[in-house]
């Protein structure tokens, strides 16, 4: 008589995930605590003549910031003893996946971008807004390149994906559905942002992120998109300073069709390759414990 094998503890049910609305609410309030440290600093330290707050300053704030915005639900999770890895989807992937993801993630960045400039043909982006944006992503020095690399492209990258991609989007997952999951998520990343002008691209952005996150269980491919699409923000921002931004890569104020019809097929080829790599995974285990069954 064969021993039966002992069963391992389903870590994927709904009780190892916090419910939507607590998830929302964790998330809300370390949003607005993520900006304590900002607005009570400068309101201390600004020149009352100038007007002008120190941007060095800001942008250790801003670093401070993310941080902070991590840390909260984090606090939660483990009050609550539930698993971080599991909640934020700090899951490995295989490395062809984590390959394919560079392509595919500036694939996406570069249609994001014309969808952008689309969108403020209808509704323009006030200059004050641009330049109080464009502030804080400009590098000056060594100080600045370091402060901006590790609160723009690192911090912002992992505090916003683990909580909107992991917590927040597996929680509406296992107790809602997946579609409604990502576009939840979606919804409220783009609505944290607190940018009107830039809501659509950031919903659109953040959708594709929902997708890969959920498409491989794994923020990390995510983590490479968000930080690819931030760290070449950067780059544009202070590269158009002072030249032509990229001539090569845009025609009449857009995007060229050149990148874009390659920015299309690229993607397309991205997202069906991963997700028949993950639909083959997932058949191959399926056979595997129908045959472990037999």
């Amino acid at each position: 008589m064969e021993t039966p094998e002992p069963k391992l503890p389903d870590t994927n049910t709904e009780s190892n995930f916090p419910l939507p609305f607590e998830s929302l609410v964790v998330i809300i309030m370390s949003v607005l605590v993520s900006y304590f440290p900002l607005v009570i600093v400068l309101g201390a330290t600004m020149d009352p003549e100038t007007a002008e707050p120190d941007m060095t300053l800001v942008k250790v704030l801003l670093a401070v910031g993310e941080m902070v915005l991590l840390a909260l639900p984090v606090f939660y999770l483990l009050r609550r003893k539930l698993s971080l890895p599991l909640n934020l989807r700090l899951n490995p992937v295989p490395g062809n996946i984590v390959w394919l993801s560079v392509p595919v993630s500036l694939c996406m960045i570069v249609l994001i971008d014309e969808v952008d400039r689309l969108v403020r043909l209808v509704l323009p982006l006030p200059e004050e807004i641009a330049s109080e944006i464009g502030k804080t992503m400009l590098i000056d020095n060594g100080l600045d390149f370091i402060l901006v690399t590790f609160s723009a492209v690192i911090l912002a990258a992992v505090a916003e994906e683990a909580i909107f991609r992991g917590m927040l989007q597996q929680s509406v997952e296992k107790h809602v559905d997946v579609t409604k999951g990502v576009i939840y998520s979606s919804i409220a990343w783009a609505l944290v942002h607190g940018n009107h002008y830039m809501m659509l691209q950031i919903f659109l952005f953040g959708f594709f992120l929902g997708w890969l996150a959920w498409r491989t269980n794994s923020i990390i491919p995510t983590l490479i998109a968000h930080g690819l699409n931030n760290a070449i923000a950067i780059l544009y921002i202070n590269f158009s300073r002072d030249n032509e931004p990229f001539p090569i890569y845009e025609w009449n104020g857009h995007v060229s069709p050149f990148w874009l019809i390659l920015a299309i097929g690229g993607l397309y080829y991205g997202i069906t390759s991963i997700d028949k790599f993950y639909r083959s995974a997932t058949a191959s285990l399926s056979s595997d414990n129908g045959s472990g069954r037999s």
